[in-house]
Order: structure tokens, then sequence, then C-alpha cells
């Protein structure tokens, strides 16, 4: 089902976004990789296309809406359109209110709330003209249960979540899917890139289980979808 689709991942250079693309990919996909880091992009796309997959790049800052529309436009010329659209671009922030300067607050709501939208508005209009096509935002369980001790990062995931409702509403008819997802924990770099020293921690699932469930979220047939998911660790 999913053989020949074009599918955009952004945040696809690492983590939990590279498990997703080469997921895809292993399907038959073609898989575009979006994030700020050239030279981590085109390390990603070459592991996935050493494993037999087929992975293109496009070097974005999501945050910037004119580079925004510029990735989505390139990424047209070459494929003539976006199938499935994983946004899944996401940094972690953590510390009470009164540490939280406002650059990392504005940076942490670019990242994970702000270009995300920008992306999805780019992609949504040919999906729209189609009749045909799925957003799969990734979004978190930090997104349904605030928690004071990441309260920034929480409000970027409600953010997201209000986005996402509202997209189905506005998509309802037209056959186009929106999709999402709310995991918890994830044993990706998400942690480590913030400075933090958090890896393996017992409560935490691993990508490649996440991703498989995207995969087969994007798999369902075209009048049917998966548009809450919940994903919890197990003890």
């Amino acid at each position: 089902m999913l053989d020949g689709k074009i599918v955009v991942v952004t945040g696809g250079n690492q983590g939990l976004g590279e498990a997703i693309a080469q997921k895809f990919a292993d399907a038959k996909a073609t898989v575009w990789l979006v994030a700020r880091n050239a030279e981590k992009l085109e390390a990603a796309a070459q592991r996935i296309n050493a494993s037999g997959g087929s992975a293109k790049v496009q070097a974005c800052d999501l945050a910037d809406n004119a580079q925004v529309k510029t990735c989505v436009s390139n990424i047209l010329a070459a494929d003539k359109q976006i199938d499935i659209l994983i946004n899944n671009a996401a940094m972690w922030i953590q510390g009470d209110i009164a540490g939280s300067s406002p650059a990392d607050i504005q940076r942490v709501f670019d990242v994970n709330a702000v270009g995300n939208i920008y992306i999805a508005q780019e992609a949504v209009a040919g999906m729209k003209e189609r009749k045909s096509g799925q957003i799969i935002n990734i979004n978190s369980l930090a997104g349904i249960e605030a928690d004071k001790n990441w309260p920034i990062y929480s409000a970027t995931k409600y953010a997201m979540r209000g986005f996402s409702e509202a997209l189905k509403a506005d998509l309802e008819g037209t056959g186009v899917k929106v999709s999402d997802v709310y995991p918890g924990g994830i044993n990706t770099n998400l942690y480590t890139n913030a400075g933090l020293d958090i890896v393996d921690q017992p409560w935490m699932m691993q990508k490649d289980d996440i991703a498989d469930i995207i995969v087969h979220i994007a798999s369902q047939p075209a009048d049917i979808v998966m548009d809450h998911v919940e994903i919890r660790k197990v003890f």
C-alpha cells in the first residue's frame, strides 16, 4: 500500500525521524528527510539508501516560512506530490517557568509547533486538490497530561494537539486524513540534544517500535483513519 508513495519526514535526520523514514523506505516509499542540519541529513539518507531504500534530503529551518515554501516547492518539483507528511520535528525543554528564557521559549515553540504548522499548510493544498493524502502529527503524552517539570514543552504539544483537531475539522470530507500520535518517552537523542544525561531508561520505549506503529497508521485503507493514537509503556 505504501509502494511508490512520497513521504516527507520532518526531523528525519536522526532519532525517531530517521527510524520512521527507514521503515517507510523498507515499505518501498520514497522518503524526503527535512531538517536544518544538512550534514546529518546526508548521513541519514546515505544509511537509508545503503539499506536499499530511496531517501532524498531538503535542508530547511522549519521556523522560517520562506524556507518551508522553498522546501516544499523543491520536493514537488522533483516528485510531483506529497502523499504523507510526518510532522516529527521536536526539541525538549525542561524546568519551571521561571527558569525558561524568552529565547528558549520561542525556539521550542518554533520547532515543536510553528514549523510543523508551516509545512502542513504547504503540503495540504496539493492533498486537497487530489482528494487524497495524510498528515501524521507526532505529538506526545505531554500534550494530554501536562507536567509541572516541563510546562513549556507541554504547552507546545497542547498547541499541536489543538492544531491537529482544527485541521481534522477543516479537512473533513476532502479525502485528506489527519492523525495525532501521542507517545510516551522514547529512547532517542531528544534528551541528550537538550544537554540532559537521560538515556536508555526503563520507562522509555524503543524508536523502531514507534516507527512501526506510524507505518501501520499510514497503511490503512483510504476510508479508514486512526486519528488519535496514545502509545504507553507497559510495566
